[in-house]
């Protein structure tokens, strides 16, 4: 229903007047509220296929098709039909013979002034001569993050029902809330297959890529609550190559996900070393030319997802000469504050390409004035050569400086960087803090991961029995235990 102004335009003697909205009063927050409904809330017996719900003022519909939640699902489809103050629902087929049905209108009904929405909106209703009336309450989690799920579908089967949830819909469904709250009434006395989806189509069945959880065979003869359903991506299928582009310098291939390369190799020369990055977070791959041939050069490529799914292929990869590229060897270090804990030196310098060339003669780290001598052992390389830690005990002291210099870091590209001197500040130990404590599994292999407010590991052990995280920055973390 849309809104019709109408400026209407008085010609009294010679004098004009525009006939306007008053402006100014008190703002309308009140919501529509339910006068009556056929059938009634509750009403047992009902026989009818039309359902209609009156309010005490105008209202506008918010997709109701969309939003109307009715459970159990009918396979008969329904119209919609908006008359100022009432809505009416006219189904084509008659419900189901005694069982009971409710429908969440959630946020579908507003008032046509301000648009309040009339919430907690449910009418539940019966076939038969009885209201069915168990109750299920609960909250979906994410199992990595350990944070709720908001709108993802929470859907009930019959355990009897062995197809599921790629199949067809089920029984009684819901959304969950913002705290990844959920909650069905009137359910019947039943066992059910309870499942969770994010269910991003909206076609209320799973499909591949969308996080799933369920508890099997869940016999509800009394009510629940605070049931947690917890929620994974369950992934069976192997990264696709979606595309490449090529530079002078690098040939770029793209994939559909982030993966983790296991192997590139020269397919001419399985000797010689490929060097690549990994970038966006593994969907995209760089592989820098280093060679000096005119034509295509055949790789082998053997990349795995999250999931351990494993893509191996054979490609043929070129160079496009007219296109130069422009990117110039950059550096991050790590820790960005520069702040290091007591007793050790850990660094980590990141590089946005490949190093080809590193001279680790001309890196100088002095404590305090006085020289450090560092060995190959201080120095340790990431599988693409675009990460260097270095590490190496240290006696009390205030500052750490590093000097690096033009002939240090040669990358793929035959670029360099210009002089560094970064400095860093030891932390005394009282600025930090310790967690630690102990597992109690029959588990053989697991990790423990220490993860950051922002869900980041900070550290992690394998298959320890004890364990002790310290020199921990203040601040909120939480602990993963992953089987492996």
């Amino acid at each position: 229903m849309k809104r019709i102004y109408i400026i209407i335009t008085l010609t009294l003697f010679y004098s004009c007047a525009n006939i306007q909205a008053p402006t100014g009063g008190i703002k309308d927050v009140i919501p529509p509220k339910l006068e009556n409904s056929i059938p009634a809330d509750r009403t047992l017996n009902f026989h009818g296929k039309d359902i209609s719900l009156r309010f005490n003022e105008d209202i506008i519909g918010n997709n109701i098709q969309e939003q109307l939640q009715i459970t159990p699902a009918v396979e008969s489809s329904y119209k919609v039909k908006l008359r100022r103050k009432e809505v009416i629902i006219r189904f084509d087929k008659d419900f189901e013979p005694n069982t009971t049905y409710t429908l969440n209108f959630r946020n579908s009904i507003q008032d046509i002034t301000e648009k309040n929405i009339s919430k907690n909106l449910v009418l539940s209703f019966s076939t038969g001569s009885y209201m069915d009336s168990i109750q299920l309450n609960g909250k979906v989690i994410d199992i990595k993050t350990n944070l709720p799920i908001e709108n993802a579908s929470v859907e009930l089967y019959n355990a009897k029902d062995t197809s599921g949830i790629r199949a067809h819909k089920p029984m009684y469904f819901t959304q969950t809330d913002k705290s990844g709250g959920f909650e069905f009434k009137n359910l019947k006395n039943t066992s059910y297959n309870i499942f969770a989806i994010t269910d991003k189509n909206k076609d209320l069945m799973y499909q591949e890529g969308e996080k799933i959880g369920w508890i099997k065979n869940k016999e509800l003869n009394k009510n629940v609550s605070d049931l947690k359903i917890t929620v994974f991506t369950q992934d069976t299928k192997a990264p696709i190559l979606l595309g490449s582009s090529s530079t002078d310098t690098k040939y770029e291939i793209r994939f559909n996900e982030g993966v983790a390369v296991q192997k590139v190799n020269n397919m001419m020369d399985s000797s010689q070393t490929v060097y690549y990055s990994e970038k966006e977070n593994g969907k995209s791959l760089y592989i820098y030319n280093t060679w000096n041939i005119k034509d295509s050069i055949p790789i082998f490529l053997s990349v795995k997802d999250s999931t351990g799914n494993l893509l191996e292929q054979k490609i043929k990869i070129g160079y496009n000469k007219k296109t130069k590229d422009k990117e110039k060897l950059q550096l991050k270090y790590e820790p960005a504050d520069k702040k290091l804990e007591p007793g050790k030196i850990s660094i980590k310098l990141l590089f946005n390409k490949p190093i080809k060339t590193f001279n680790r003669k001309t890196i100088i780290l002095d404590q305090d004035t006085t020289k450090l001598y560092m060995t190959d052992t201080n120095y340790t390389w990431n599988n693409t050569y675009t990460e260097l830690m270095i590490s190496r005990k240290m006696k009390q002291a205030d500052t750490v400086t590093l000097y690096t210099f033009k002939e240090s870091f040669i990358s793929a590209n035959n670029d360099s960087l210009m002089d560094q001197k970064i400095q860093f500040k030891i932390a005394k130990e009282e600025d930090y803090g310790i967690i630690s404590g102990s597992i109690e599994t029959k588990e053989t292999n697991y990790i423990l991961e220490l993860l950051d407010m922002n869900i980041k590991v900070v550290k992690e052990l394998n298959n320890p029995k004890k364990f002790k995280f310290v020199n921990l920055k203040p601040g909120e973390y939480s602990l993963r235990v992953i089987i492996d």
